[in-house]
């Protein structure tokens, strides 16, 4: 009778190991980076519906809501004028608020104050002005 040795790998196995191993390591290496610029990204659609949310609630009970930035917590918080949260968004941890009042009233009739905030991107270096239009319910990103 042969025996055979089961002790090792043989060289297909070792193979197919190392080849999955380095597909997976550059999966990170070209897809990493993109990660933060992909939570900028979605950052913006999301703010958008935080201050509609915003507007419709300010002219649906006839108050005025505040939007406040808070940038040691990193966060976005829509609350009453007495400090009551309502509705919270992170900001991105790539994301800077350089200029502008860190907060935003929404008046009972539904519009915001007209105010343009500068955000800075540590991740791509790009500047993002974001422009409130008296009365209106949209902000503009560019």
């Amino acid at each position: 009778m042969i025996r055979k040795n089961n002790r090792g790998f043989t060289l297909i196995e070792t193979t197919l190991v190392l080849i999955i191993t380095i597909s997976l390591l550059r999966m990170t290496v070209v897809w990493g980076p993109r990660q933060p610029q992909v939570a900028e990204r979605a950052f913006w659609p999301a703010w958008q519906r935080l201050w509609t949310s915003g507007c419709e609630r300010a002219l649906a009970k006839g108050e005025p809501l505040q939007v406040r930035i808070d940038s040691v917590h990193r966060r976005i918080v829509l609350e009453t004028r007495e400090g009551q949260g309502l509705e919270r968004l992170s900001i991105p941890e790539t994301l800077k608020l350089s200029h502008g009042r860190p907060l935003l009233v929404i008046y009972p009739s539904g519009g915001g104050q007209s105010q343009t905030l500068w955000w800075v991107s540590s991740a791509s270096g790009h500047r993002w002005k974001q422009s409130f239009q008296l009365g209106g319910g949209l902000f503009y990103v560019s």
